[in-house]
């Protein structure tokens, strides 16, 4: 993890170069929820405040000097991402934009891009000043109130596509666009409905929590176009090996995946878990940087509960997380459960 006061005082040293008697201008850049990013004359990010962070799953270290296009946008909007910036004279120019933003984990959410040049003058250096807004939601609620308000006024026929429309929107801010997941949003919304209204005769359900091993390393010797490839391969085992149609499987973030088994008991959890790694070390995905084995494994932890012993979905999620830190502690490429545990060989 980051260090945020790092981060704070290095955006504030260059605040303080910056606008050297602005000290409330700087308090505002780094508070407020909207997304805030001031770049250079090249498009570089030079300051980045902490819901950008919080949105898009990148520090401020780690984007500094880098581009906005070149981590934000999916293939398709990345050129127009950087025609868009670009396009900003090193006059005080603004314009408004609306285009989907990717996060780190794959979640795309629809955002209100303003971008504004700026003649801030430092040795001759200009900026570009950018905010973005969430307006997923926000969209979504406006199109289907206007569905609505289209009913009074056509016919079914007329109204379909609108509903069409509508459930596009929503299916684009469940899905993790990399693997085609369901994503954190979805999954989060989908345990705790679950929990407090399970289907009839279901009396437990089961949470497998998935992190690939030593995936930075991969990341780092092949690449991140390597390092998405793999993820997508990752995502189809994880889905065939969850066949039930009330399975829920997502992208819980980065290399982290999750299942959701309603109505599985413990056996059940443990043989979704090792077919999964069954079939990962069967197609042996090269990872020539493993400490361990040369390929790429998977640790997870397993939980199992009984529906109406447990309502709260952070309890559950807890539970797993920490079987998944054991898994970990214990060498890796381990099925950790809170009832049994198995090393994927032999680990009892």
């Amino acid at each position: 993890m980051h260090n945020k006061g790092a981060v704070l005082k290095q955006a504030s040293a260059s605040f303080d170069h910056l606008y050297s008697n602005s000290e409330l201008f700087k308090t505002l850049f780094m508070a407020t929820s909207t997304i805030n990013m001031i770049l250079n004359s090249d498009g570089e990010i030079i300051l980045f405040n902490p819901s950008a962070e919080k949105m898009t799953g990148y520090t401020a270290q780690e984007v500094q000097n880098t581009t906005p296009w070149s981590l934000f946008f999916n293939q398709q909007n990345a050129v127009n991402a950087e025609h868009l910036f670009s396009s900003i004279s090193k006059k005080n120019t603004s314009l408004e934009k609306e285009m989907a933003l990717s996060s780190r984990s794959g979640e795309e959410r629809l955002v209100l891009w303003e971008i504004h040049g700026a003649n801030l003058r430092d040795g001759g250096a200009e900026f570009i000043v950018v905010t973005g807004r969430d307006i997923t939601a926000e969209r979504f609620y406006k199109q289907k109130a206007e569905a609505y308000k289209e009913l009074g006024n056509h016919n079914l026929k007329q109204i379909l596509p609108l509903k069409r429309s509508n459930r596009q929107l929503d299916r684009l801010s469940r899905t993790d666009h990399l693997t085609n997941l369901y994503n954190r949003r979805h999954f989060d919304d989908a345990l705790q409905r679950i929990l407090q209204h399970p289907n009839r005769g279901d009396k437990t359900v089961s949470l497998l929590l998935c992190d690939v091993d030593h995936f930075k390393a991969y990341n780092d010797l092949y690449g991140h176009i390597a390092g998405d490839l793999a993820l997508q391969q990752i995502a189809a085992i994880l889905s065939e090996c969850s066949q039930r149609s009330e399975d829920i499987v997502a992208r819980y973030g980065g290399e982290e995946f999750a299942l959701i088994l309603p109505g599985a008991d413990c056996n059940g959890a443990l043989s979704v878990a090792t077919s999964i790694m069954d079939e990962l070390a069967r197609i042996k995905i090269i990872h020539e940087g493993s400490p361990d084995v040369p390929h790429l494994t998977m640790s997870i932890g397993a939980v199992t509960t009984d529906v109406a012993l447990l309502s709260n979905s952070n309890e559950l999620i807890r539970q797993a997380d920490q079987q998944l830190y054991e898994a970990k502690k214990h060498g890796r490429n381990i099925i950790m459960s809170l009832n049994h545990a198995t090393h994927y060989g032999v680990f009892t």
